[in-house]
């Protein structure tokens, strides 16, 4: 008997052995395939990181976006969700990006490709066949860095645009999966990308993105931080609109509808806050980044309740000429100081960038927020650049003498445990610009009265 459980042991161990190595290899050719960090990956299969060294500088100036339509919605595909397209042809080479919501065990799913337009948009019926590879490209995946460990998390998926291909940027592409056990492919979704072109078109030097907008957004506070930034020196601010109030919306529209800030629809389609990460700010993150990488100079990435001052310069233009500016200095990192709210202050009637001036003295190393080049990074975490575009790139960390994050909330330990929350300096550098800025919040509150609207908390 002894002798028969000491087979059976041995039997099953070499069985869990031999599938644990199976495991591995077919794990490895997938992450080889899909160019993820793994030191043994060859060069070649990590070329939509475009570590070259010839990168393709572009003039703001001369791009702009073809007039496409976008869904921006999340479309289903196996073991996820894709919701944006973008066409990327840094470095000389054509890529289309994805900005998907995938499963964590999607390295161990379906194979995916990418079907591209003949010429004019066209596309050729491949349900079921296989014989138009040169129109096709597989889907290279990579996982974005900060996901938290959550069921679905942030991925970018890469496609070459083939050579076959007419059409110098594709209106939109066609996603197609492996069926399992067999070379026939199916379609799951076809998206539309989102394309820069040439033009003559004048962009602006500087646009923030913010996270989701969810719940109860004070409307007061968002026409501040809309109007502060805006005299700061910001062109253009990105919003993700999941799910606000009426007067917020209210809001939003009458500024998108001034040119000067862009909303757009977040429908997330899983759990917001238990399957994915903080109603998938790092997919907004990362969507941001491209929709606005060939629009602008630079790109600042924070929250409703941040604001990136400049600390010894009148704004961010003039603030940026007291920085490095090499060509290998693809952004900026600035440390954040805890603004404490004031005594009896409200959020309907004070302006909490003139109100609130007494701060935490130790500036928090962890809750950093950066200042990118957009057109230099392939991927963005939520406090820092998780992957420049070439592999020497760097980012510059500022020192607080010359930019800061005010970050206007209580104190906090949390992921910080050092942070001491009970000593406080008083800081008023913001009331210098109070004059100006109760000039433009005045006056942008009037516009919208005689609109028609009022600014309420309802």
């Amino acid at each position: 008997m002894a002798t028969l459980r000491i087979l059976v042991q041995r039997s099953l161990l070499f069985f869990l052995l031999s599938y644990l190595l199976l495991l591995l290899l077919f794990h490895k050719g997938l992450v080889q395939e899909a160019g993820n960090i793994v030191k043994d990956v060859p060069k070649e299969s990590r070329e939509h990181f475009s570590q070259k060294r010839n990168l393709k500088k572009y003039d703001p100036d001369e791009r702009t976006l073809r007039k496409v339509k976008p869904s921006w919605r999340f479309q289903n595909i196996p073991n996820g969700y894709v919701y944006s397209a973008y066409f990327d042809d840094r470095n000389n080479t054509k890529f289309v990006r994805l900005i998907a919501m995938m499963h964590r065990y999607t390295f161990f799913r379906k194979e995916f490709y990418c079907l591209f337009p003949k010429s004019n948009g066209d596309f050729e019926h491949v349900a079921g066949k296989t014989n138009l590879t040169e129109y096709m490209s597989p889907v290279i995946m990579y996982q974005m860095c900060e996901n938290h460990g959550k069921q679905y998390g942030g991925w970018i998926l890469s496609c070459q645009v083939p050579i076959a291909t007419t059409e110098d940027t594709p209106h939109s592409i066609q996603l197609f999966r492996r069926k399992r056990f067999s070379h026939t492919l199916e379609q799951s979704a076809t998206v539309a990308v989102y394309s820069p072109i040439t033009s003559k078109q004048t962009s602006g030097s500087f646009s923030v993105c913010t996270p989701p907008l969810f719940d109860e957004v004070n409307p007061y506070r968002l026409v501040q931080f809309i109007e502060m930034n805006r005299l700061l020196g910001a062109d253009h601010i990105t919003f993700y609109n999941f799910n606000t109030t009426k007067v917020v919306n209210k809001i939003l529209d009458f500024y998108e509808k001034q040119g000067k800030i862009e909303v757009v629809p977040w429908d997330i389609p899983v759990s917001e806050e238990e399957e994915v990460w903080y109603y998938g700010q790092l997919l907004t993150i990362n969507d941001c980044l491209y929709r606005n990488m060939f629009h602008f100079n630079y790109t600042a990435f924070y929250d409703l309740d941040e604001l990136l001052v400049p600390r010894n310069a009148s704004n961010w233009h003039a603030m940026l000429s007291q920085l490095p500016a090499l060509p290998s200095v693809v952004g900026y990192s600035f440390q954040s100081a805890f603004f404490l709210p004031a005594k009896g202050y409200s959020y309907n009637t004070d302006i909490i960038y003139t109100q609130n001036t007494k701060r935490v003295a130790k500036l928090s190393r962890l809750r950093k927020k950066v200042l990118v080049k957009g057109d230099s990074i392939f991927e963005l975490g939520i406090h820092h650049v998780s992957r420049p575009l070439l592999h020497k790139q760097y980012v510059e960390v500022v020192s607080d003498k010359v930019g800061l994050i005010h970050h206007y909330r209580s104190c906090t330990t949390e992921f910080e445990t050092s942070m001491d929350c009970y000593t406080h300096i008083s800081d008023t550098h913001l009331v210098q610009y109070k004059a100006a800025f109760i000039e433009r919040y005045k006056d942008i509150l009037d516009q919208f009265y005689k609109s028609g609207q009022r600014v309420t908390q309802q």
